[in-house]
This record gives structure tokens, sequence and C-alpha cells, in this order.
């Protein structure tokens, strides 16, 4: 959700514009998933982009707004990819493990902000801001309740606890993920998958 207070974007390139916005907000992206909302600078960000920190306001009013446009972008790539691996799938469980991976996969790889999950927002952000986080997060997550409402679940298992049990499964992996470790993304998704589904699975 950008402001209207960002001024000077019309009067520039138009693809030099949207080049160099993207590049904030891969750096932001680091730099807020490295070191929290709160030690990550305007100043730093700017640095790593190579121009002075007042230039950051041709893109960006603030650094909450520029949060804000970090998280809505993390949840798009996140929401795009979990898409393009699900649309050909139809059994329902093949379909959940395949947004598995692609969430897993985004995730881990550091291609997406990962604190866009966590469970509480920076003390700093306004009001505001809040409900625009939530929205984005709500929005994302309904992507994956429209698959878990395809699946056949055992009669005591709450269809709203398996879906918050699945995200915890995905989001938290990244505490104890290690690159050099002896399962990839895909197979912690798949894993996880494995173990919900022989918990809640209707075999009726």
């Amino acid at each position: 959700m950008k402001s209207k207070r960002r001024r000077g974007a019309g009067a520039a390139n138009k693809l030099q514009y949207d080049e160099r916005e993207q590049q904030i907000l891969s750096i932001a992206t680091a730099l807020f998933e490295a070191r929290g909302y709160e030690r990550a600078s305007l100043k730093n960000i700017a640095d790593e982009a190579g121009i002075e920190t007042a230039s950051l306001y041709y893109y960006f009013a603030s650094k909450e707004e520029l949060y804000v446009s970090v998280m809505d972008r993390s949840l798009r790539i996140l929401g795009d990819n979990v898409r393009r691996a699900t649309e050909a799938v139809s059994d329902p469980w093949d379909k959940l493990e395949c947004a598995a991976i692609a969430h897993c996969e985004s995730m881990l790889a550091r291609k997406i902000v990962q604190v866009v999950f966590h469970p509480r927002f920076p003390l700093e952000i306004s009001e505001g801001s809040l409900k625009e986080l939530k929205r984005q997060r709500r929005d994302y997550e309904r992507i994956i309740r429209d698959i878990v409402d395809m699946i056949e679940l055992k009669e005591n298992v709450d269809r709203t606890l398996f879906l918050n049990f699945f995200l915890s499964s995905m989001n938290y992996s990244g505490l104890w993920y290690k690159p050099e470790g002896r399962l990839t993304p895909a197979q912690i998704a798949s894993g996880a998958i494995a173990i919900l589904k022989g918990c809640a699975a209707d075999a009726s």
C-alpha cells in the first residue's frame, strides 16, 4: 500500500524507477530479515542500495511504509508461487503438499522476508499499517484455507486448528533449518504433510 505522499514518480523513467524500487525492496527484505524492523535503519538500506538516505523518500514516504511494502511484496510472491505450484493438481492432499513445498522453498531460500509470519508486528507500527499487514496475511492464508477445505479430515479434527498447525509447521521451520543440513526445503515440507496426513486424514 503506497502512500500518496510519495512524489516525483511521474517525472522519472518508469522502467528505471520500477527497477530501483524493486532493488530497494529486495535490500530492505534482507535487512529486515537479518536485523529486524527496529535495527534496520533507512541509512542501512540506502547504503546497501548505493544512494543517499534522502533519496529513499523519493520511493517510500517512511520506514514504516517501506516495511509494509516489503511485507506486501513477500506475501504476493509467496501467494503466486503457491498458486503456480497447485493449479494443475487435483488431489487435495497432493495439492496441500505442493503448496507446502512452494511455501518452504520460498521462505527457506530467503526469497521472502520470514518475519512476515512473526506473531507480533513491530511496536512502532501505526494502527493503520497494522490493519494493512493483517489484511495481507489473511489474504495469503485464505489461499491455504481454500485447499484445506477440500481435504477430508477425521471428524474429531478441527479444520481451523489443522490450518494453524500447517501454517506454523511451515513458518517456523526457518528457525532451525540449515542450508547445509540433510533435508531440503521440499523434503521438510513433504515430511510435515506426511505427519499431518497420518494424524488427520479421514481413512473411511
